[in-house]
């Protein structure tokens, strides 16, 4: 027997318990401040107990560079694209992140919230992605869902 890698072992164990309840602590906030200003955070681990308050001006203020990259994506995409905002239909926003107030902001200034639409947020990963051809032969980009169902623009006709 080899008692240093076994310790080294339950230690790693132990550690891959402790982060996994540390996300499972971090996403209950992060759900709780999608739905009220306020939350409280807790996490127990052994002998560390931390409990915070914490509202969603400072989460936001946390993940503030996550919130511009994303913008930058959306708006990077549209630019790309020569799309208009105006000219799509409906956005489908999925996984957990969806519910995030700051998160629904991008989307709903850009294309009014009556567009925007969530679903499959606890299910989907992802393989459930947009995937988005690397050479288009029209003028205007045909976005496929892996399922092969279609996203269009207003000016598109949906085909099979």
């Amino acid at each position: 027997m080899e008692p240093e890698k076994i310790a080294a072992l339950i230690n790693s164990r132990r550690m891959k318990t402790s982060a996994y309840q540390l996300h499972q602590a971090v996403q209950r906030l992060k759900m709780e401040l999608s739905h009220h200003d306020v939350a409280e955070f807790h996490f127990r681990d052994g002998s560390m107990d931390i409990v915070a308050h914490v509202t969603r001006d400072d989460f936001e203020g946390w993940i503030a560079d996550e919130l511009a990259s994303i913008e930058g994506c959306v708006d990077g995409l549209l630019a790309t694209t020569g799309i208009a905002p105006g000219q799509i239909d409906r956005v489908f926003l999925t996984g957990g992140t969806s519910f995030v107030p700051a998160v629904r902001r991008i989307f709903e200034s850009r294309f009014t919230p009556a567009r925007v639409r969530t679903g499959n947020e606890f299910t989907s990963s992802p393989r459930d992605s947009l995937s988005v051809p690397q050479k288009q032969s029209s003028p205007r980009p045909n976005f496929r869902h892996p399922n092969r169902s279609r996203i269009s623009t207003s000016a598109q006709t949906p085909s099979s």
